[in-house]
């Protein structure tokens, strides 16, 4: 308890039966999320057993924490997720602290804090009486590593250049490089090796543009043309969660370069042509502009998981917002 635990690590105790009654995820990576709520339910839950979904921009505080002080009946263990544990008022998160001091067995509690910051005092706290685990997008060389763990877990075999290809294409994030992935397997023989040509055919077929370019657009604040690239991504398959990832990562970058520092360690990646024009991005967004952008993104991403709003109604007005707003 209180150390910061790798993924690897986690999901290796867990599949040996070892459930922690909380844990903490700290880090956006929606796929990493996932990975690591997938080995806990299918460890702790059996089918008939429950599993709840909080966010406290969307749920009271009330509600969550009564959830966890109830006990069941009939000795059934429950899974219980909380997002945005950053908007409980300070009696909520003295509440969350008393009861991961003294958890219910019975319960296996995920707290996700989507943005990374081990400056954060709350977070420290928790991380004192829970294992932390880094969610963040992982750094370039990591991410390969990344996707090959879990293609493995998901039985997709996959020949090293075809990931290399993935990567190029789609490596904005392991779970773009995964979305992708599956859905060239399922496009080959069950069993069969995702190769590189295989992934050139599907690309060709599915995509005219990648998800680096929505990013460029929005740099440069081309309306018409974040308009035309959104317009092709969507349509060949990329949810909204995917680009609420990339643009967390695309204007924490700016705002990182336009402060003149480095990111905190694990906090996002970027393709390496929008790296190469950050500066030039700058010119067209001040530090409020940037600010205001990662709190749209932020709802973006809220409405995306709470409601079932279609990706034109969420997307559009915030590209619209984006590209025109100039005083943020």
């Amino acid at each position: 308890m209180g150390k910061s635990h790798s993924i690897t690590e986690i999901v290796r105790e867990i599949q040996t039966g070892k459930v922690a009654p909380a844990y903490l995820l700290h880090g956006a990576d929606s796929c990493l999320q996932d990975f690591v709520i997938q080995a806990i339910s299918q460890q702790f839950l059996n089918q008939s057993q429950q599993k709840y979904i909080y966010s406290i921009d969307d749920d009271s505080e009330q509600s969550v924490l009564a959830e966890l002080s109830a006990y069941s009946l009939f000795d059934d263990n429950t899974l219980i997720i909380v997002r945005q544990i950053q908007r409980l008022t300070t009696k909520g998160r003295e509440e969350l602290l008393s009861y991961l001091k003294q958890p219910n067995t019975q319960k296996c509690i995920i707290l996700v804090k989507e943005e990374f910051d081990q400056r954060n005092t709350f977070i420290k706290k928790i991380s004192a009486v829970i294992p932390e685990i880094n969610t963040s997008p992982p750094l370039d060389y990591q991410l390969k590593e990344w996707v090959t763990t879990i293609a493995r877990l998901r039985d997709i075999p996959i020949e090293q250049d075809a990931l290399e290809l993935l990567y190029e294409l789609y490596g904005d994030s392991v779970a773009n490089v995964i979305n992708e992935l599956q859905k060239v397997a399922l496009m080959i023989p069950p069993g069969e090796s995702v190769t590189a040509h295989k992934v050139q055919e599907v690309s060709r077929l599915r995509r005219e543009f990648q998800p680096w370019q929505l990013q460029d657009a929005l740099g440069e604040k081309d309306l018409n043309q974040a308009l035309v690239v959104y317009r092709s991504l969507v349509n060949s398959g990329i949810s909204i969660p995917q680009f609420a990832i990339n643009l967390t990562n695309f204007f924490a970058g700016i705002l990182w370069h336009e402060m003149g520092k480095r990111p905190l360690s694990g906090g996002f990646w970027l393709h390496g042509k929008i790296n190469g024009k950050l500066k030039s991005y700058t010119r067209h967004y001040n530090t409020q502009e940037l600010r205001h952008c990662l709190k749209l993104v932020r709802r973006l991403d809220l409405l995306a998981k709470s409601t079932g709003l279609s990706p034109d109604t969420l997307m559009v007005p915030l590209i619209f917002e984006i590209c025109i707003n100039k005083n943020g």
